[in-house]
């Protein structure tokens, strides 16, 4: 046999082979169908999902958000609400005094922080729920200055932070926090219930370089007083009837702002609202999602 009719029987032969793997193996495997083309087309051009960040990563949520993973005693859900009703700041906002106006005394419900780390927590806009009526906890001034027109801002309780609110109105048409000087406050304003006259005294090392009549009569003013418009004895007492021109709220105010201590750990709100039933009382408070805080009965 020739080297011709060799290659024309192996060119047979392999022929033979490739039409019998094709006949064996279905067309589909080598053909993508028309429908997985689409599919993927979808896939591709379809925009992208994005997962909704947490609530505190927001800066307008409050400073801390409480965690939600502390288990909660099926004995400590009030009756009448299931662990779904329940606030994540379940008793780390609780009432600790509540009672109501009668005739000429004023009403008075406070609020303490219940926790032992570094939480901050906004309970601006928090409704108290009672029988009688309610009450949402409002703005209030945490740094008081001598101009009054500082603004009102959120109230957001730290570790061992009280809120009182009372029943009557302000008589400075403001809520606020205490501060080291807020006695002086008293002396110009009639506040129901009174402040607390808890300001700092002039210290001897203040008071050593005027005259001994002055440092006596200095020495004598009560707590947070006011000194007297015309003195006995200082008439003539230039320098010392301008240290008294300081002892008010403006002077303690620029004396001790910057003082650690400054700030108190008390708010004072005055709601010019008698909410609080005066017998059978059953309290609760809310946060900004309705959710279940605390109760407090009587």
């Amino acid at each position: 046999m020739n080297k011709d009719a060799l290659s024309i029987l192996f060119f047979t032969l392999l022929a033979g082979v490739g039409l019998f793997v094709l006949r064996s193996v279905p067309l589909n495997n080598f053909i993508t169908p028309l429908s997985s083309l689409t599919a993927s087309s979808t896939l591709t051009s379809r925009a992208p999902t994005y997962r909704n960040p947490s609530p505190s990563a927001s800066p307008s949520s409050p400073t801390v958000s409480a965690s939600t993973s502390t288990p909660i005693n099926p004995y400590d859900i009030p009756a009448g609400f299931s662990a779904n009703d329940l606030s994540p700041y379940f008793h780390k906002i609780r009432f600790s005094t509540a009672y109501p106006g009668y005739g000429s005394s004023y009403g008075q419900v406070a609020l303490s922080s219940n926790f032992y780390d570094d939480e901050h927590i906004d309970i601006t806009g928090w409704l108290i729920q009672g029988n009688q009526g309610s009450q949402i906890v409002p703005h209030a001034i945490n740094v008081y200055d001598p101009t009054g027109l500082a603004p009102e801002t959120d109230i957001i309780m730290k570790q061992n932070s009280i809120v009182r609110m009372y029943s009557t109105a302000s008589a400075i048409g403001r809520n606020l926090q205490l501060n080291e000087c807020s006695g002086y406050l008293a002396n110009a304003n009639s506040f129901t219930p009174e402040l607390p006259l808890t300001c700092p005294r002039p210290t001897d090392s203040e008071i050593s370089g005027y005259s001994n009549p002055c440092q006596d009569y200095v020495s004598s003013l009560s707590t947070c007083g006011a000194p007297a418009a015309n003195p006995p004895g200082l008439e003539y007492d230039n320098a010392c009837r301008s240290y008294l021109l300081t002892l008010n709220y403006r002077g303690c105010y620029e004396r001790h702002v910057n003082d650690v201590n400054f700030l108190g750990n008390e708010w004072w709100v005055w709601t010019n609202n008698n909410f609080v039933a005066t017998r059978r009382e059953n309290l609760r408070l809310f946060d900004n999602n309705h959710l279940l805080v605390d109760t407090y009965q009587y």
